[in-house]
């Protein structure tokens, strides 16, 4: 389960299952400017506060995991379930 932190629990917009794993996640408003308007959350990733920028809608989420050589997002697309928006 990966949840954000005490400081960053105001910024909690829902959470949700990852299908594949089963592992639970917790979202929130992008905080960074970079490609905001493309993908509007990030997803809580880690216990010490980690988070990957990402676009989540009903039953997917669209994460960026690395950045290739000309500046582009790479992306994985998770298949989600149980998510819940606050």
């Amino acid at each position: 389960m990966a949840n954000a932190t005490i400081a960053q629990s105001s910024n909690v917009l829902g959470r949700f299952i990852e299908k594949e794993c089963g592992h639970v996640f917790e979202y929130g408003n992008n905080d960074s400017s970079w490609m905001a308007d493309l993908y509007p959350h990030q997803v809580y990733v880690g216990y010490l506060g980690e988070a990957r920028i990402a676009r989540v809608i009903k039953t997917r989420a669209f994460v960026v995991i690395d950045e290739d050589e000309n500046g582009l997002p790479v992306l994985e697309a998770w298949d989600i379930k149980n998510h819940r928006a606050f």
